[in-house]
């Protein structure tokens, strides 16, 4: 005759490892798809920052703007002053995008760095302080006060 409570405890502990062995399992498919996510942010974001590289390398007018920009002209034309307020708009979207994602725990940190790097870049560019004064507004304020708090330290260093 069968003892009824040993085969429960069996049954229990049977049900009990099912459950274990399904959270390991769980866990590392989060794990996986964490780290895939991850990638794809990080190509997207890499992507969309090299299609304005090309534009830029394919467009000798927007290079030359570029490169004015880039070594203190502030006295642009008002098409030379649209078009790089258009291409650093671009740019800030891309750059807020991947700050979005890093505060959601999609970049990584090391892959912020890069960005953030570039970003204080820019902001020590002349021509962007106005630019940043008329049109901050244009962005979450999270991302407004991360480039605030570059430019106020930009402008201590200087």
């Amino acid at each position: 005759r069968m003892n009824w409570d040993a085969v429960g405890a069996v049954a229990e502990l049977v049900g009990a490892v099912g459950v274990i062995v399904t959270l390991i399992y769980l866990a590392t498919q989060v794990r996986q798809n964490t780290k895939s996510i991850s990638t794809s942010s990080f190509q997207a974001t890499t992507d969309a920052l090299n299609q304005v590289n090309a534009l830029i390398a394919g467009n000798a007018d927007l290079a030359e703007i570029f490169t004015a920009v880039r070594n203190g002209k502030i006295d642009l034309t008002p098409v030379e002053y649209t078009r790089w307020e258009f291409l650093i708009t671009s740019v800030l979207r891309i750059w807020e995008t991947a700050y979005y994602q890093r505060s959601e725990g999609v970049v990584l940190d090391a892959s912020w760095q890069r960005y953030e790097g570039s970003l204080r870049g820019m902001v020590k560019l002349p021509v962007f302080l106005p630019w940043w004064a008329n049109n901050s507004f244009g962005f979450t304020k999270e991302f407004t006060d991360l480039v605030n708090s570059y430019v106020e330290s930009e402008q201590v260093d200087v």
